[in-house]
């Protein structure tokens, strides 16, 4: 119990001496361009990332699918000994 009661005491100092915090301000600083607008991302950067997640996505249902056709093999094989 004391010790628990010295973490709660040194967040809330630490949380003190930072200020208060919310969401949108605990380290997200939007990036604004010369004339003030919001800067988004490019479309280099959006292809890139969707080309990640295909890759990402096709390599998980690709051994999905090759996991399924093990397990086949394995209860082929199991009744097959029987």
């Amino acid at each position: 119990m004391r010790s628990s009661a010295r973490l709660n005491e040194n967040a809330t100092e630490i949380q003190s001496a930072q200020g208060p915090t919310t969401s949108a301000s605990a380290g997200f600083k939007p990036k604004y361009t010369k004339a003030g607008a919001l800067r988004g991302f490019t479309l280099v950067e959006v292809v890139i990332a969707l080309g990640i997640v295909t890759l990402l996505f096709s390599g998980i249902l690709t051994a999905y699918i090759q996991s399924g056709r093990q397990a086949e093999w394995a209860g082929y094989s199991l009744a097959a000994q029987a």
